[in-house]
Parts: C-alpha cells; sequence; structure tokens
C-alpha cells in the first residue's frame, strides 16, 4: 500500500532558473519559492542504499527519486540539501487528483517540471558551482555541464571499481 503526500516548499530558498525572454538563456538565481507543492508517493527499492533516519520518495509528476532525511524539526532532501520543516510534508488522500491536473495542462506541467527540477536536483549542481565560482547568476549551459561531470565521475566511479573485483 503505498502513502501520498504534499509537500509545501514555500519559504524555501534554493537556486531557481530565471529564463530571459529575448535570447533564451537560462539562469539560475538564489530565491524564494512562494507557494510550490511537490506531489510525493513512498518509495521502495531493492536497488536503494538502505539510509538511517531517511525515507525514499518518488514524485509523482516528475517521477525523480528523492530522499528525504529526518533531522530533529526538519528534513534534509537529498540529492539537493534543502533543508524543510516537517509539518511541511502532509500525507494527503487527494494527491492523485491534482497530479492528474497538473498533467493535462502543458502550462502547468511545464510550471512544475522546471520548480520541481531546480529544488530535486539542480540545487545541488548550482551549489557546487557557487562555490567555486563565487558568482550568484549561473548559466544553464554550465549547470548541465557540472552535471555532465558528475556523471563522467560516477560512472569512471563504477568502472575501476568493477575492474579492481
Amino acid at each position: 500500500m503505498f502513502n501520498f503526500y504534499e509537500l509545501n516548499l514555500k519559504n524555501v530558498n534554493c537556486w531557481l532558473r530565471k529564463e530571459d525572454k529575448d535570447n533564451g538563456i537560462t539562469n539560475y538565481r538564489k530565491g524564494e519559492i512562494s507557494l510550490f507543492k511537490l506531489y510525493l508517493s513512498d518509495f521502495q527499492s531493492d536497488e536503494m542504499v538502505d539510509v538511517k533516519n531517511g525515507k525514499y520518495y518518488v514524485d509523482l509528476i516528475t517521477g525523480r527519486v528523492i530522499l528525504l532525511c529526518e533531522d530533529n524539526d526538519s528534513f534534509l532532501m537529498l540529492p539537493s540539501y534543502i533543508k524543510i520543516k516537517k509539518e511541511d510534508l502532509v500525507e494527503s488522500a487527494n494527491v492523485l487528483g491534482k497530479a492528474s491536473k497538473i498533467l493535462s495542462s502543458k502550462n502547468w506541467k511545464k510550471r512544475y517540471m522546471h520548480i520541481a527540477e531546480d529544488v530535486e536536483y539542480n540545487n545541488y549542481f548550482c551549489n557546487a558551482i557557487y562555490n567555486r565560482e563565487l558568482t550568484d547568476e549561473i548559466s544553464s549551459t554550465l549547470v548541465k555541464e557540472e552535471i555532465k561531470k558528475s556523471l563522467d565521475n560516477i560512472k569512471t566511479k563504477k568502472l575501476i571499481k568493477e575492474q579492481t573485483k
């Protein structure tokens, strides 16, 4: 039996994309989300690493798996390293209906996908770039390069591990 949740991201501070209408360049800036909820379900898989004080969830719109690690009165969302108050994760019976409405609207789906990607994923890579470059504005190209570098590093580590067995 799956449980469904709404994760309220109101007042969460993270890197968010800003699209420039003139030339289409996407930049990331640290900002606060005014009103947004992620729609989640429990997620279990034999492939997942067991984490003490942590629980996996799948975003019903994006399909991305996130990990929420419990820490006193809050959760730490991984891989993005965003801190969220415990009371902002609420079990909800009507999540599937809300997810269905989002998926049926091209504009709502696009907006949800962008914000969710920034919150669930890109925040980590933007922080890595910020710590290295000390810039408040990051191009989407740089974020993509950072993601590719990270994936290449993971593949290399797996290959080395396989070859040294």
